[in-house]
C-alpha cells in the first residue's frame, strides 16, 4: 500500500542520515557506555529522551533509566504540561478536515477549554497566569502552522509517528546493540520528498 511503502522510505532516508552522523562523530564509542544495564546485553532500544539525557549526565542518565527513580508528581502547571496541551491542540486541529479554513480564535479557545474541563490539575489552575494566556499562544501556535502549509507544497500526511518495537516503522540502529526508537510529531510528502516537524513550544 501507499501508507507501507512510505513507512519503508521514510525509515531508510532516516536510518541513512542517523548512519552518517555516527559515521562522522564519536558518537558510537561514547553509546557504547550505555550498556550498563544488564537488559541491555542484547540489542536494546532507547529513545532519543535518554540519549540525551545521558549525553548531559551520565549519572542523570543512570537514575532516571537504568534506576527508574522518578522526580515526584508537581502539582503546579509545568512547562511540561503547557506542551502536551500544545501537542493536543495540533492533533485535534489536523483532525479536522476543515483544518485549513476554520476560524483560529474560535478553535483554539473551545479546544482549550475542552482540554481544562477534562483534567482536574489544569482546574485547579484555572486562574494561573500560564493558563490566562494560553488561549493566545495557542492561536499563535496554530497560526504559525497554517503559514507553514499556506507557504508550502508538503502536505502534513502522518502525526504522532512512532517508531522502535510494535509500530510500523523499526528502530533505527545506532550501534550493533543500540537502536533509537521515539515518536515524530509530524510527517509532511511532497512528491518523493518528506520533511519531519517536531513542535516546540
Amino acid at each position: 500500500s501507499t501508507t507501507s511503502n512510505w513507512d519503508d522510505h521514510v525509515h531508510v532516508e532516516i536510518n541513512k542520515n542517523v548512519t552518517n552522523i555516527i559515521k562522522n562523530t564519536n558518537i558510537s564509542s561514547n553509546l557504547t557506555e550505555l550498556n550498563i544495564n544488564p537488559n541491555y546485553s542484547s540489542i536494546s532500544e532507547i529513545s532519543a529522551s535518554a540519549l540525551e539525557s545521558y549525553f548531559q549526565c551520565p549519572l542523570k542518565y543512570f537514575f532516571n533509566y537504568v534506576l527508574k527513580l522518578k522526580d515526584p508528581i508537581s502539582s503546579d502547571i509545568e512547562m511540561l504540561d503547557i506542551g502536551n496541551i500544545l501537542h493536543d491542540l495540533a492533533y485535534k486541529y489536523y483532525s479536522r478536515k476543515d483544518h485549513l479554513t476554520l476560524d483560529i480564535h474560535i478553535f483554539c479557545a473551545n479546544t482549550i477549554q475542552n482540554i481544562i474541563e477534562k483534567d482536574e490539575k489544569l482546574q485547579r489552575h484555572i486562574n494561573n497566569p500560564i493558563l490566562v494566556n494560553l488561549i493566545a499562544e495557542a492561536e499563535r501556535f496554530i497560526l504559525h502552522l497554517r503559514n507553514l502549509d499556506n507557504n508550502s507544497q508538503f502536505v502534513p500526511s502522518y502525526f504522532e509517528k512512532s517508531f522502535g518495537s510494535n509500530h510500523s516503522l523499526p528502530a533505527l540502529p545506532l550501534t550493533d546493540k543500540i537502536c533509537l526508537k521515539g515518536k515524530v510529531d509530524r510527517i509532511d510528502i511532497f512528491n518523493d520528498y518528506f520533511r519531519i516537524i517536531d513542535y516546540k513550544s
